[in-house]
């Protein structure tokens, strides 16, 4: 699922990105690398704040929707 869809307080798994190369590198510059683990902090309209390996990143809605993840252990899916 798009990790614009995913739930406050919850944590997610980077799995795939979705668009072409310039986006990926922005992505990729940003340490958000497949299998990296990600807590939602915030997700209620505007960008989606997460914390990273103890970095707090916002994330406008678009990027968000090119992220995909999945829930980690057994988590809720959707927001």
């Amino acid at each position: 699922m798009p990790l614009r869809m995913a739930g406050e307080g919850e944590k997610f798994i980077i799995i795939s990105f979705v668009g072409g190369k310039n986006i990926r590198n922005r992505i990729f510059g940003m340490r958000l690398n497949l299998g990296a683990e990600i807590d939602i902090l915030r997700n209620v309209g505007g960008p989606v704040l997460i914390a990273l390996n103890g970095s707090r990143l916002f994330l406008g809605g678009g990027m968000a929707h090119k992220i995909n993840v999945m829930p980690i252990n057994g988590g809720k899916q959707g927001g």
